[in-house]
């Protein structure tokens, strides 16, 4: 991504409020994310799929009690997010056109395939029966697989018919 396109990035997330102009240090100026406010747009945006099929009082409701107030989840999400900023080579975050909703795009696909590895959730199955605190993570992350994982009749006849037209035979 050129400079011009990472302070237009910039801008574009302080006008939805993910950050704000912090202190100017020179010719640089620097950037404060506001975590709590990231944190429910990756967790929302992760569900946007679903939420078209919940009527918009239910998603509220379903969110907010599952998801947003869940502090062990949302903290989860924020270390994933540090993590991953801290993990990618710095070349890349600035020189590719990789932009945040594509972390999130992977973030959301790493949670759904690493809770599908049965290893994986039985580990952490044991362990939040033994760590209250840990079994306040798993529930949400194992509701996440599962949300992530449902398939709407609209999109399940839609991919039958689509496999139908591809010559494909579904019964």
């Amino acid at each position: 991504m050129a400079p011009p396109s990472v302070i237009e990035q910039l801008h574009r997330l302080a006008r939805i409020h993910l950050v704000r102009v912090g202190k100017k240090t020179g010719r640089l100026q620097h950037y404060v994310i506001d975590w709590k406010k990231l944190i429910e747009v990756s967790i929302r945006r992760s569900f946007r799929i679903l939420q078209t099929e919940l009527r918009e009082q239910e998603a509220r409701i379903f969110f907010e009690r599952q998801f947003l107030s869940n502090e062990e989840l949302r903290g989860f999400v924020g270390n994933y997010i540090r993590l991953m900023m801290s993990e990618l080579p710095r070349n890349v975050l600035l020189r590719s056109s990789l932009t945040f909703a594509d972390l999130l795009d992977d973030m959301h696909s790493t949670i759904v395939g690493m809770m599908a590895d049965h290893e994986i959730e039985q580990m952490l199955l044991e362990q939040s029966k033994r760590k209250p605190r840990l079994s306040s993570l798993f529930s949400p992350l194992d509701l996440w697989m599962d949300s992530a994982l449902h398939v709407s009749t609209i999109s399940r006849r839609v991919f039958i018919g689509a496999l139908g037209k591809s010559g494909f035979v579904i019964e």
